[in-house]
């Protein structure tokens, strides 16, 4: 849906490693996922955070499902904006990731998240 290149409809995100142990991205929404007039729906902005955790903790060999997720919405997004998503691992356990993102739009922060994912087994 949001990362794969198999999907006719996905979005096809690259996720770019920093070298600090962060990944970034960069997205751009649409009328297809507009919830009021003109701004992105806050469900999508969710998926884009749960994309970019995924794919840090990815980076680093496991893989993970979202066990729960935290969301601070701080503005609108409207649905033209350019995002930027980064996220980074903040702690890890044997079989728990804890992991923040954000979704930056002029360069100031719009969306942001924490996260606990659980290793698969």
């Amino acid at each position: 849906m949001l990362c794969g290149t198999q999907s006719t409809f996905g979005l096809k995100l690259d996720f770019y490693n920093d070298q600090k142990g962060s990944i970034w991205g960069r997205a751009k929404g649409g009328i297809h996922q507009q919830g009021f007039q003109g701004i992105l729906h806050g469900g999508f902005l969710v998926a884009l955070l749960d994309a970019g955790m995924c794919n840090v903790i990815f980076n680093s060999g496991a893989e993970v499902a979202t066990g729960d997720m935290n969301i601070r919405y701080l503005t609108e997004i409207p649905i033209t904006a350019d995002m930027i998503i980064r996220a980074q691992i903040i702690k890890s356990y044997l079989t728990l990731y804890k992991v923040e993102a954000e979704i930056y739009v002029n360069q100031k922060v719009a969306v942001k998240a924490n996260a606990r994912f659980m290793k698969r087994q």
